[in-house]
């Protein structure tokens, strides 16, 4: 065995061990988004629901010893065609960033286009990004008469940006340099993919699609 192929495996054995961890027996969680509803409010169709089950179980874990993650909502809006494909309309995304702020002992909630907010445990958490959701997606006046659409909603988990693994990355190859160890010229991507997904951390993500409506249904005479 070379020392690169040597190297990369004691890295990506010492970075399993290092992310595991940070996860000790907790089981994933299922999840599911359970939708509320869709509504005409002044004139704009707005989307209403709650994801139920994302950040609990190993999620719970991961948050509670500092690991920073992304929630990403996409809804999108489409046109049922009779024969043919449905068609897209619109679509509209909102992502959370959650982080542990060690120094503040709070959770840090950000989203664009608004101030961080600060939260005490995870509960609060979930209660800002996952509870009663609602998203405004077109007016109502951009929808056709006579035709039928539905919704399809998104939620994507996601412990680890880019950013964040190459950090880790950077972080372990000095580790091991330090120690005398060969790392190889570092981890390749492809490597710290299959480290994440093996110690539970991969992308986690949920669908829901609502059932068929029109303008009457949203404006019943």
């Amino acid at each position: 065995m070379t020392h690169r192929v040597k190297g990369l495996f004691v890295a990506a054995l010492s970075l399993s061990i290092l992310l595991m961890s940070f996860l000790p027996g907790a089981a994933l969680a299922s999840s599911v988004i359970e939708i509320q509803g869709v509504r005409d409010v002044d004139g704009t169709l707005i989307a209403e629901f709650s994801l139920k089950g994302m950040l609990s179980g190993r999620t719970r874990e991961m948050l509670g010893r500092g690991m920073p993650a992304t929630l990403t909502y996409r809804i999108e809006l489409w046109k049922t065609r009779a024969g043919w494909f449905d068609r897209l309309v619109t679509s509209k995304s909102c992502q959370y960033r959650v982080n542990y702020d060690v120094w503040q002992n709070a959770f840090l909630v950000e989203t664009e286009g608004a101030s961080p907010k600060r939260f005490q445990d995870i509960p609060q958490v979930e209660t800002e990004c996952c509870l009663g959701k609602k998203f405004s997606i077109v007016p109502l006046a951009e929808l056709e008469k006579g035709s039928r659409y539905f919704l399809i909603i998104n939620a994507t988990f996601k412990p680890l940006s880019l950013e964040e693994i190459t950090q880790m990355q950077g972080w372990l190859s000095g580790e091991l340099r330090h120690r005398g160890e060969q790392t190889g010229g570092g981890i390749p991507r492809y490597l710290l993919g299959l480290v994440v997904n093996i110690a539970g951390l991969g992308d986690k993500s949920v669908l829901a699609r609502t059932g068929g409506f029109s303008l009457s249904d949203l404006r019943p005479q």
